[in-house]
């Protein structure tokens, strides 16, 4: 990311604007990204990982909760991997990416969440407990 931003800043001329979308993030009711078989996947936010699941429970739980919600061995096995382990996202907050741009050399930015699906107040209020240093769980975010 860090690449990507001295890039961009670098092909803008003297003054001009940059803009950007991207998601869903990790912290979103999808952010996990899975995409085990056409029945687990970030697509299917009504599959057997439940909203925000990826971020409530620790790998071990995920694996029970698929488990009973009749998922086999071999498929709860590869989405608790992908969820948690698989490098193939990058399991980044909101936060993190202002860290990103904030560090760069571009002169101000601006965050917004682009679509945004935020979660009921009891799964927020859990989310808040277990990630003290983030506190924005929606999906994409734009820099207008």
């Amino acid at each position: 990311m860090v690449r990507f931003l001295e890039k961009a800043w670098r092909a803008l001329v003297p003054g001009g604007f940059f803009a950007i979308r991207f998601g869903p993030i990790w912290p979103s009711v999808i952010g996990h990204h899975a995409y085990v078989s056409k029945d687990i996947n970030f697509q299917k936010p009504d599959g057997p990982i439940s909203p925000w699941g990826h971020l409530l429970l620790r790998p071990l739980d995920m694996l029970e909760s698929l488990l009973a919600a009749g998922v086999t061995e071999t498929d709860a096995a590869l989405t608790v991997q992908q969820l948690y382990i698989s490098p193939r996202i990058n399991r980044y907050f909101s936060e993190d990416y202002q860290g990103f741009f904030d560090a760069s050399r571009f002169a101000s930015t601006e965050f917004k969440a682009a679509w945004p699906k935020f979660p009921p107040a009891d799964i927020d209020a859990a989310l808040q407990l277990i990630y003290l240093r983030h506190k924005e769980f929606w999906p994409e975010l734009g820099i207008p």
